[in-house]
C-alpha cells in the first residue's frame, strides 16, 4: 500500500545524511553474497562492510516487494556508498532482481495501482527528483522538475498525478537591489521555513503548489476517490520545522487536489506521524502522541470519523508500547501495526469496531518498515537477529513468513558475543531493561571490563532493540574481552507515556540513577569489573556520557560522540531549539537556573574522567560549538581530554574513512584505560555526587 507520510525522521531526512534515516553510521566495500571465510570474531571492518536494506514496498497484489540495497563505500578510496532498487518475488522463491545501478542513491520506491509501475527518489542528478520505472521493460525516466528537489512524494490511485513535497525554505534578499553584483544575505527573521505540498500531471509534467506558503506539511494522503488530499500541518514560524512543545497547534485538514480551500476539522497538540485514509473514505488514522513527548515513535493511532464528525477515538489508550510503523488492511475494518515494546517489536492488528489489540502469530523480533498490500492481507517488513543483519520478510496474518533476502551471508563465518535481554530495579522500583553483551567466551563468575553505551535519541525518539547492534560494542564483545551494556532508561520509547515522558524536565535525573543501577546489577551478578568500567554513547548518547561523568567518578574513561554539553548555546545555535524548550520547559530567559543546572559545561570541576570528545564539523543539529566548549573548558582546567573533529560531516558520519577512523578511536580508547594494565585513575567506588545526595531523579 502507499506511503504518503512524511514524518519527522523524513523531514530530518532533508537535513541529514542519508545514513541517519537508514540506521546506519556508514558502509565499507565488500561483495554480495560474500564468498565464505575462516570463522572469526567480527571485526570493525566486518560491521561496516555490511550491505542495508530499507524503503521496502510490496506490491498492490502482494507479489512483489521492491525495495533499496545500500552497497559499501571503500574508506582506501574514497569511494562512498551508493544505493540501488532491488525487486523480490513473494511466490516464486527466486533470487531478488536490481533494477536500477549507477553511483547515485535511489531510494523511497513506491508502486502505481496498476502494478506496472514504480517511482522512486534518486540522487543521480545531482539534486532528489523522482524517477518512474516502466516495468517489464524498465526504462526509467525523469517526471519531475530539473529544478525542484523533492523531499516526499505520493502517487494519485489513478496513476496520472504525483503529490510531492518541497522545501519552501526561503530567505529574503531585500537589499540586493542597492548593490554591485550578486549578493547572497539570507534574512532569517524572514524566512519561510515551510513544507509545500504541489501537484505534479505525469502527462504534462506541469507542476501546480496547492498549499500556500507559512504553512508546514508533516504528512499527507491521497482519498480512494483522488479528488482530496488529507494534511497534517502546522504554522511555520520562521524557527524550524518541528512543533517546539506538545502545546504547540497542528492542525488536520482536508484540500481539494486541484487547489482551493483548506478546511480543517481537527487541532492538534504536539506532533503527529503517518496520516492514512481509509479505504472506504470515511475516515483517516493518525499516529499521534498522547505523551509530553516529541519523537519519530508515536504512542498511539487517532482515528477520526468523517461522516459523524465525532471526536477521535484513541485506539491504543491503554496500549503500553510504541508505534512505528501502521497501515489499514483491505477491508478497513482493522489497523495493522509493528509495536515498539521494550526491546522487542511486534506486529499487532487493532479491531475499529471493538478497539481490541491482538497479536499475531508472528514471532517477536526487531520489525521495521511495515507495508502492507492493498489487494489482500499480506505484509512485507525488514526484521534482524543478534546474531543476522535485518533482511527482508514477508507474511500473512496468520503467521505465515518467508524471508526473500539474505543480504549479507558472510555472517554466517562471524562469531559474535551473546546477546542477553537485561532487567533490573531502580531506587524507585521502577523495572529497567536493556541489552547485554557478553564475551564470546564468557565464564560465570568471571568479571570483565564493562561499556556503556548509552543510546541516542531524545524522549520518545529512540531505543535499543533486541537485533544487530552494528556500534563498536559488538567487536569488543566479540574479540577484546569485554561487557557491553545496552540499557533503556527513563525517557525511552516503548514502555508507556509514564515511562516516556519522566525525562521531561528532568534530564539527567532519572535516566543516569537507571543506567547506574545497571551498572551495579551487573557488578552484583559478578559479572562486570568495578574497576575498570566505561561510558559512550552518539549524539544524545554522547550527551549522557559526558553529563555521567561529572556527579560520580567510577567510570575510568568516556566518549562524547556529538554531545550536547550547553543547553543555553544549544538553543541560540541548533537547528533544533526544540529539544531544548520540551525538555527544560522554555526558553533559557524563562529558565536560567534549570539551563545552567542541567548542562556539563558548568560541572567541569567535577569531572575527572579521560574524555573523548568527537564531533562532525558542519552538525547543524548539535553545533560543533558544542565539543569545542567542553574540550577548551577541560584542557583549562588541565584534565585529560582528547578532541577529534571531522570535517564535512553533519550529525553522522558518512565519508567511508571517517567511519572507520571514528570506530577504531574509540575502540582504541577503551582499550586505553580499560585493558589489564592500563593506568588507574581515582575511583570513588560508586559514590554519584549530586545524585545520592537528592531524591531520584533530582539533579
Amino acid at each position: 500500500m502507499r506511503k504518503s507520510l512524511l514524518n519527522m525522521s523524513k523531514i530530518w531526512g532533508k537535513r541529514f545524511p542519508i545514513a541517519c534515516l537508514l540506521g546506519v553510521l556508514i558502509l565499507v566495500q565488500t561483495s554480495w553474497p560474500a564468498e565464505p571465510g575462516k570463522p572469526h570474531p567480527v571485526t570493525i571492518e566486518d560491521l561496516l562492510g555490511l550491505r542495508n536494506g530499507f524503503s521496502a514496498e510490496i506490491s498492490p497484489d502482494g507479489r512483489e516487494v521492491v525495495f533499496s540495497v545500500m552497497e559499501p563505500g571503500n574508506p582506501r578510496a574514497a569511494k562512498p556508498p551508493i544505493a540501488n532498487l532491488w525487486m523480490a518475488s513473494v511466490d516464486s522463491g527466486a533470487r531478488p532482481t536490481r533494477l536500477t545501478a549507477g553511483p547515485q542513491t535511489d531510494w523511497s520506491p513506491h508502486w502505481a495501482s496498476d502494478g506496472k509501475r514504480i517511482a522512486f527518489l534518486s540522487s543521480r542528478s545531482g539534486s532528489t527528483h523522482v524517477y518512474v520505472i516502466s516495468l517489464p521493460g524498465r526504462r526509467t525516466t525523469p517526471v519531475t522538475p530539473a529544478d525542484v528537489d523533492v523531499l516526499q512524494f505520493s502517487w494519485s490511485h489513478d496513476g496520472r498525478r504525483l503529490a510531492i513535497l518541497t522545501d519552501d525554505d526561503r530567505g529574503e534578499h531585500d537589499y540586493g537591489r542597492h548593490l554591485a553584483g550578486s549578493v547572497d544575505e539570507v534574512v532569517i527573521s524572514r524566512r519561510s521555513n515551510s513544507l509545500r505540498l504541489s501537484i505534479v500531471d505525469l502527462a504534462t509534467g506541469n507542476l501546480r503548489p496547492i498549499t500556500p506558503p507559512g504553512i508546514t506539511i508533516m504528512g499527507f494522503d491521497w482519498s480512494p476517490d483522488d479528488a482530496q488530499l488529507i494534511i497534517l500541518s502546522r504554522k511555520s514560524d520562521g524557527l524550524e520545522y518541528f512543533p517546539v512543545s506538545p502545546a504547540d497547534i497542528g492542525s488536520l485538514a482536508i484540500i481539494p487536489a486541484s487547489g482551493g480551500e483548506i478546511k480543517t476539522f481537527a487541532n492538534l497538540k504536539g506532533t503527529g506521524g503517518a496520516v492514512r485514509w481509509s479505504p472506504d473514505g470515511s475516515r483517516i488514522a493518525l499516529q499521534a502522541h498522547d505523551s509530553k513527548g516529541i519523537g519519530k515513535l508515536m504512542r498511539t493511532i487517532m482515528v477520526f470519523d468523517l461522516r459523524s464528525g465525532q471526536p477521535p477515538r484513541n485506539l491504543l489508550s491503554n496500549y503500553q508500547g510504541s508505534v512505528l510503523d501502521f497501515d489499514w488492511t483491505p477491508d478497513g475494518k482493522q489497523i495493522v501495526f509493528t509495536g515498539a515494546e521494550g526491546v522487542y517489536t511486534g506486529i499487532r492488528v487493532v479491531d475499529l469496531e471493538s478497539g481490541a489489540v491482538a497479536s499475531t502469530p508472528l514471532p517477536d523480533g526487531a520489525m521495521e518498515e511495515l507495508t502492507v498490500s492493498s489487494a489482500r492481507p499480506r505484509m512485507a517488513f525488514f526484521d534482524a537477529g543478534p546474531h543476522h543483519p535485518r533482511d527482508l520478510w514477508v507474511a500473512d496474518l496468520e503467521g505465515h513468513r518467508r524471508q526473500l533476502t539474505e543480504l549479507n551471508p558472510q555472517t554466517k563465518n562471524l562469531i559474535f558475543g551473546d546477546q542477553e535481554v537485561v532487567r533490573w530495579k531502580t531506587t524507585d522500583g521502577a523495572s529497567i531493561e536493556g541489552l547485554l553483551l557478553k564475551p564470546n567466551d564468557f565464564q560465570p563468575g568471571k568479571r570483565y571490563p564493562l561499556v556503556v553505551m548509552a543510546h541516542g535519541g531524545i524522549t520518545g525518539w529512540s531505543r535499543w532493540k533486541h537485533g544487530f547492534l552494528t556500534d563498536v560494542g559488538q567487536v569488543m564483545a566479540a574479540g577484546y574481552g569485554y561487557a557491553v551494556l545496552y540499557p533503556n532508561p527513563r525517557g525511552t520509547p516503548g514502555y508507556g507515556t509514564q515511562f516516556e515522558d519522566a525525562l521531561v524536565g528532568d534530564i539527567g535525573g532519572r535516566e543516569i540513577v537507571d543506567i547506574l543501577k545497571g551498572v551495579d546489577s551487573l557488578i552484583e551478578q559478578n559479572i562486570a569489573d568495578p574497576e575498570r568500567l566505561g561510558i559512550g554513547g552518539w549524539s544524545w548518547g554522547g550527551t549522557t556520557a559526558a553529563w555521567t561523568v561529572s556527579p560520580t567518578d567510577r567510570f575510568r574513561c568516556a566518549v562524547d560522540g556529538g554531545g550536547i554539553v550547553d543547553w543555553v548555546s544549544f538553543f541560540g545555535q541548533s537547528d533544533s531549539p526544540f529539544v531544548a524548550t520540551l525538555l527544560l520547559g522554555g526558553s533559557p530567559s524563562e529558565h536560567p537556573d534549570l539551563y545552567r543546572e542541567r548542562s556539563t559545561i558548568f560541572h567541569l570541576d567535577q569531572i575527572h574522567t579521560p574524555l573523548l570528545v568527537i564531533h562532525g564539523e558542519q552538525d547543524d543539529h548539535i553545533p560543533a560549538g558544542q565539543a569545542w566548549e567542553i574540550y577548551r573548558g577541560l584542557k583549562m582546567r588541565d584534565k585529560e581530554v582528547e578532541f577529534v573533529i571531522y570535517p564535512r560531516e553533519k550529525e553522522f558520519l558518512t565519508e567511508p574513512a571517517h567511519a572507520l577512523n571514528f570506530m577504531n578511536r574509540v575502540l582504541d580508547w577503551y582499550q586505553r584505560y580499560l585493558k589489564p594494565g592500563s593506568p588507574e585513575q581515582p575511583s570513588d567506588s560508586g559514590t554519584v555526587r549530586m545524585l545520592s545526595e537528592r531524591a531520584p531523579g533530582d539533579v
